[in-house]
């Protein structure tokens, strides 16, 4: 129902004297190498999941991608569970330029561009090969340029799968929106999932992940 496509954001590789294909390195790998001579470059990267969430290891495996092709010249520090700040003081941080990337959803920019929560429409999609399509296409590149332009960050050329929104019940199975009226539901603290359960009369319960 609802992709919620993380977005790895920095300010742009020029502003920061890094090289832009440092800055767009590829991602993926299992471990982090220690070399013997000191990094060149140490990035920091911070965002709100907790350990185990798949957005932190997957970034724990790609600093040790990056580590291993640059040969040591290139460090990434992970900081999961909110440690540096809120996602939107991470995206203040970002912009002032004392982190170097962040992973959020489109909704945390929405506050000062609009456009960039469109990806997160409801029913927008019917499955991920229209997600995919669109973000790593045409869609995806507008937004990324809107980004770039208005709030001068880099956005990655590819979205990070955060999935499409699953509702888990205790009580009854949810399979028609009827089954939603009066139930009560955490949500991300965005307003376009508040506002689209109470359209479907549910009850729900802004909730920060760090919160569960």
């Amino acid at each position: 129902m609802h992709p919620s496509q993380k977005s790895g954001l920095h300010p742009p590789a020029r502003q920061r004297g890094i090289p832009r294909r440092a800055a767009l390195a590829g991602l993926a790998a299992p471990f982090l190498p220690r070399f013997a001579h000191a990094a060149e470059f140490n990035w920091r990267i911070g965002h709100s999941a907790p350990v185990e969430f798949p957005l932190h290891i997957r970034l724990k495996e790609a600093a040790g991608t990056i580590a291993a092709r640059s040969e040591g010249r290139i460090t990434v520090e992970i900081h999961p569970n909110s440690e540096l700040g809120s996602p939107v003081g991470l995206i203040a941080q970002a912009r002032a330029g004392t982190i170097d990337a962040v992973p959020l959803t489109n909704q945390m920019l929405a506050g000062t561009l609009t456009v960039a929560a469109l990806p997160m429409l409801g029913f927008a999609f019917t499955g991920y090969d229209q997600v995919w399509s669109a973000l790593d296409g045409g869609v995806g590149a507008f937004l990324g340029a809107q980004i770039q332009q208005r709030l001068g960050l880099v956005a990655l050329d590819r979205s990070w799968d955060f999935g499409f929104r699953q509702i888990t019940t205790r009580a009854k199975p949810v399979n028609t929106a009827a089954d939603l009226d009066g139930l009560k539901l955490r949500t991300p603290p965005e307003a376009d999932f508040i506002t689209l359960f109470q359209a479907l009369k549910a009850l729900p319960l802004a909730m920060p992940l760090d919160g569960l």
